[in-house]
């Protein structure tokens, strides 16, 4: 006879009819795991915009109450106004980002393009204003130019006056005649001081005490930062020209580079750039929530998924930065999704944080990560850019929970977030610790509907059998290499149902099948439903032990597989347990054994 699908084991040698036994020689077999859809899918990077997929409306109560600048999608800055949110690009490929979200910031200079003005002093050099075109192309990027002296030649913010704090600087930066910068901050402590190549986008020497970055931009601007990594007392900002790593060096009266947009802000890292003039400017908090019915039409609060790709700018900050949390607008009781030294599913019970939590490995500052959280009572599991998933049994789900903040300052909460999340979405089901790694994984997909799985075969004589079922994944096949030689090495297999649990090894093998005792099939029976018989019996009229209690029987998919009349299931098995995801039903033949799982409609 012929069977479709049919994978068999590298060795045949002890089963005796090949007919029942098959040719095809293979190790292992895949099959496409089921997963739900999801209920919501805000897809920011692709779309630009907070109109959910699913639903196609805008959900989101979105404010901001300040203008803020982000990275268009040509790679040059550009201000969005109050309240309207920012979808962020990468400023060399033009990539979207996603929706960008920050805490609010201020930056504490003045005359952040105007080098020129009197408010800069300069010491070593003079000022070319508006000498070429900025990081928004608008002709406002000044030149700093080195006089002819042996000396610092630079543009200083001297005498701030600040307060003991953790402070990052930046500025804008373009390579004209010379091609490094430095940028130092005097504090009470020390002189703290960051080499820039302009050149090759290369961090120099630094001082110490620092955290330091450089991002390349469009037409050769490159962004550079420098962070204090302890409160020390700010007293003056400067950026210098720099020559061979050094920036106290003999000047030419004509050779410099470009600077605009510079900025000093009270924080760990920086954020996007906030012009100034003659007063500091703070940029208010991207707030984003979800409430009422835009809350509770996709919400599932007895078990879900949280699906995040998110790139944040610090995401090791040791606070929490809430990529998604829901909440009743009390301290703690809420399921969020959120970064505490890594990314963390934890769901708090009340105000005292009597809760759980699991986390994975460290995110990576702005580098984008997928992040897959499911959650259901006793069943937390986290999945991180593919990983295994870490899982935690010990959660209670929160109650009274009416809204979802998306990646902002919770009302009430000192907390922040800042960084882009480049696609949410919501599952109202616990997906399977498989899904949850197949969905963050580089070749996850939100919009397949199922997921791979490759079963391992075990022992020599194993042979198996996929693709039988009609259009069920719930429904699996197991075949066995049978003969008086090959009964003894049949030992374990193991095989993911759609719940993503493991079937047992005791219930799927027996090194020695029973031969006698058991049920038949009747002569002539076909596919499945009511005309496949068990001891001459419908297998949907059948309540009697060990159908009875079951309502499994009336869908055991058999799809395109025939059945032969010396086919037989081997035990007994307990009441109800043919409809478990964790059991198959063994059918035994002379040659093979053959371990289906039962499907329900």
């Amino acid at each position: 006879m012929t069977l479709p699908g049919l994978v068999a084991a590298q060795n045949l040698a002890d089963v005796v009819d090949r007919e029942k036994a098959w040719d095809n020689l293979g190790s292992s077999v895949s099959v496409n795991v089921s997963i739900s859809s999801p209920s919501l899918d805000l897809n920011f990077a692709k779309n630009k915009s907070l109109v959910d997929d699913i639903s196609g409306n805008n959900l989101i109560t979105f404010s901001r109450a300040s203008t803020g600048t982000f990275v268009g999608s040509n790679g040059l800055l550009q201000t969005a106004a109050s309240g309207v949110p920012r979808f962020d690009h990468n400023p060399t490929t033009g990539e979207s980002l996603g929706l960008l979200v920050e805490e609010a910031r201020t930056n504490l200079v003045l005359r952040s393009e105007e080098f020129d003005n009197a408010y800069w002093s300069k010491t070593g050099a003079t000022i070319t204003p508006n000498a070429t075109a900025a990081p928004n192309e608008t002709t406002t990027a000044d030149k700093l130019v080195e006089t002819a002296v042996s000396n610092l030649h630079f543009a200083g913010a001297i005498s701030l006056g600040l307060g003991s704090n953790v402070y990052t600087v930046s500025v804008f930066a373009k390579a004209a005649e010379r091609t490094e910068i430095s940028i130092f901050m005097n504090t009470s402590v020390t002189r703290r001081t960051q080499f820039f190549n302009l050149s090759t986008g290369a961090l120099g020497a630094n001082s110490g005490g620092l955290t330091c970055s450089i991002q390349a931009f469009a037409n050769g601007w490159y962004k550079c930062s420098i962070t204090l990594n302890a409160a020390e007392t700010l007293l003056d900002v400067v950026y210098t020209t720099a020559l061979s790593g050094t920036n106290n060096y003999l000047g030419d009266a004509t050779s410099g580079v470009f600077l605009w947009g510079a900025q000093l802000e009270a924080g760990t890292f920086p954020t996007s750039y906030i012009p100034t003039t003659s007063s500091t400017v703070t940029r208010a908090a991207d707030v984003a929530s979800m409430t009422g019915t835009n809350f509770s039409s996709w919400y599932n609060q007895t078990e879900g998924t949280v699906f995040a790709e998110v790139a944040l700018a610090q995401p090791n900050i040791g606070d929490n930065q809430f990529v998604f949390r829901t909440s009743n607008n009390t301290f703690g009781n809420a399921i969020a999704v959120n970064i505490l030294g890594s990314a963390q599913l934890s769901t708090a019970l009340d105000n005292t944080f009597d809760g759980f939590a699991v986390s994975v490995a460290n995110l990576v500052a702005n580098v984008s990560a997928k992040i897959g959280a499911a959650y259901a009572t006793n069943n937390l599991g986290i999945s991180l850019n593919g990983a295994t998933a870490v899982t935690d049994t010990s959660a209670i789900m929160p109650t009274g929970l009416n809204r979802a903040d998306v990646g902002s300052d919770h009302i009430g909460l000192n907390r922040v977030n800042a960084g882009t999340i480049k696609r949410l979405a919501y599952y109202p089901v616990r997906l399977a610790n498989l899904a949850l790694q197949y969905i963050t994984s580089a070749s996850g997909s939100l919009s397949s509907t199922t997921y791979p799985y490759t079963f391992a075969i075990k022992g020599k004589d194993t042979l198996a059998l996929n693709g039988v079922s009609n259009a069920s994944a719930r429904s699996f096949v197991f075949i066995k290499g049978l003969s008086t030689f090959a009964q003894p090495r049949i030992t374990t297999a193991a095989q993911q149902a759609a719940s993503g649990t493991a079937l047992r090894d005791a219930a799927m093998l027996k090194a020695s099948p029973t031969t006698i005792g058991n049920y038949f099939f009747s002569s002539g029976i076909t596919l499945s439903g009511v005309s496949t018989r068990i001891n001459g019996t419908p297998a949907l009229s059948i309540n009697t032990f060990p159908f009875s209690g079951s309502t499994a029987t009336a869908s055991i998919l058999l799809g395109e597989l025939r059945p032969q009349t010396n086919w037989r299931i081997t035990e007994p098995m307990a009441s109800g347990t043919i409809a478990s995801p964790e059991f198959a039903i063994p059918f035994e033949t002379n040659n093979f054994v053959l371990f289906m799982k039962a499907g329900q409609n």
